[in-house]
């Protein structure tokens, strides 16, 4: 009983950090960004022709191009979506890396891109809904990594997964013009919160040996 206690207060001791912002997210006060680009072989660079986010409390607006993540204002979270004109490539690709603006963030978050396998006219028309949205952050795990304040206002290239990859070329085959990326967002924990859980799990640890002993 004794442990149990002493673990569900080092929990909570742990996720109190989490819970402090009520708005954590990347990529704020993005807009169109040519300069975010999809890298084909290392050299043929595709700049994407349209970006926006869906939220668990609104639907995307074609005429904003905002591309944050994470949670903000009213909207509840945000995943993120870049759409780029493929119509000039030809299979096989075999590398891939996605380079984007990251204009403002509020702290450090964990930045995954996924494929996207709905219709990409319903998407940037704004009539996705829901299902666009999940969309978004699920699937195939196209890469990522984290994003922070330090990161504000600078290019980041991420390199894209041999499944990334794969969707490219599946894309191409099928004679799709159109490869969308979406992206959503995970906390990165905090140190104090990872020490807080690593101090309760080593005192639990000693009860437990003074308990056999």
């Amino acid at each position: 009983m004794f442990k149990h206690k002493l673990l569900s207060t080092v929990l909570a001791l742990s996720a109190f950090g989490a819970v402090g912002q009520a708005q954590a997210y990347i990529l704020g006060n993005s807009n169109f960004n040519a300069g975010n680009v999809l890298t084909i072989d290392g050299s043929t660079g595709l700049s994407n022709i349209d970006s926006g986010w869906y939220a668990t409390g609104s639907g995307h607006d074609p005429a904003n191009q905002n591309y944050l993540a994470g949670t903000c204002c009213s909207n509840g979270n945000h995943n993120s979506f870049f759409v780029f004109d493929i119509s000039t490539l030809s299979s096989p690709v075999s590398t891939a890396s996605f380079t984007l603006f990251t204009y403002d963030a509020s702290e450090t978050l964990d930045y995954a891109l996924y494929d996207f396998t709905g219709s990409v006219d319903e998407l940037v028309a704004g009539s996705g809904g829901a299902t666009a949205y999940n969309d978004l952050a699920s699937g195939v795990y196209f890469g990522g990594g984290a994003i922070g304040e330090s990161d504000n206002q600078s290019f980041k290239t991420f390199t894209l997964t041999g499944g990334a990859v794969s969707s490219l070329n599946a894309a191409i085959a099928a004679g799709q013009t159109r490869f969308v990326i979406g992206g959503s967002t995970t906390p990165v924990p905090e140190p104090i919160s990872l020490a807080l859980l690593a101090a309760g799990l080593g005192i639990m640890g000693f009860v437990a040996k003074r308990r056999q002993g």
